[in-house]
C-alpha cells in the first residue's frame, strides 16, 4: 500500500481536539504546519472511524502547507456502537445521520478557517465518508452555513489518489472518475 509522500514542511503541529456539535463534544485531530497554511481540508474517515492512520495523513498533509481537521463520525452514536469492531459497525451504519455528518464537517471547517485563517476549505472523504461528497451534500451543507468550498490545485494533487471523489467548485461539482478500463478485479 502507497503512503502519502511528506512535503517540504517539517514544522507541524498535530493535537486533538474536541469540536462542540449540538452539544456533543466530538473527537477531532487538528493538524497545520508551524507558518501559515495555504488551504484546509477536512477529513472524513472511512467506517473504522478516528485513529491513528487518519492522524499520520492530517500531518502529512499538513507537511504539504494544508490546515486539516479529521472529524469522528461515530460520535453521536451509543459507545457500544462507536467504539465496536468492524464487523458491528456495518450493522449501523444506517443509524448515522446525514445532518448531524454536516454538523460535524462544518464544525471542523469552522475551525480551519476560524484558528487557521484559511479561505478554501474542501472535504475528503474516505469509504462511507465519500458517500457524502459522491452525492454534493457536503458543498450544499457548508456552503448554507456560509463555507465556499474550492478545490485547491495542490491540495488535489496532494490527496489524489485516482480513486473517485467529487470536490465542490462554487456552486458547482465535478466528478474524476477512473475509467472502466482501468478497473481490474480479482479472484
Amino acid at each position: 500500500m502507497a503512503a502519502l509522500r511528506e512535503g517540504s514542511v517539517y514544522d507541524v503541529s498535530v493535537e486533538a481536539r474536541q469540536l462542540l456539535v449540538d452539544g456533543l463534544e466530538v473527537p477531532a485531530v487538528h493538524a497545520r504546519p508551524d507558518g501559515m497554511p495555504t488551504a484546509g481540508v477536512v477529513l472524513h474517515p472511512d467506517i473504522g472511524g478516528l485513529r491513528p492512520l487518519f492522524e499520520d495523513m492530517a500531518r502529512r498533509l499538513a507537511t504539504h502547507g494544508l490546515a486539516v481537521s479529521v472529524i469522528e463520525p461515530w460520535a453521536f452514536q451509543p459507545e457500544s456502537v462507536s467504539w465496536s469492531s468492524i464487523e458491528q459497525r456495518l450493522a449501523h451504519v444506517a443509524d448515522l445521520v446525514d445532518s448531524q455528518q454536516m454538523d460535524m464537517l462544518a464544525a471542523a471547517a469552522d475551525l480551519l478557517v476560524v484558528e487557521d485563517d484559511v479561505a478554501r476549505v474542501s472535504v475528503l472523504g474516505f469509504c462511507m465518508g465519500g458517500h457524502y461528497n459522491a452525492q454534493g451534500r457536503v458543498g450544499r451543507s457548508l456552503r448554507r452555513r456560509g463555507l465556499v468550498l474550492r478545490t485547491d490545485p495542490h491540495a488535489r494533487s496532494v490527496a489524489g489518489t485516482g480513486a473517485p471523489h467529487r470536490a465542490a467548485r462554487g456552486s458547482r461539482a465535478r466528478c474524476a472518475r477512473r475509467s472502466r478500463s482501468s478497473v481490474r478485479t480479482t479472484r
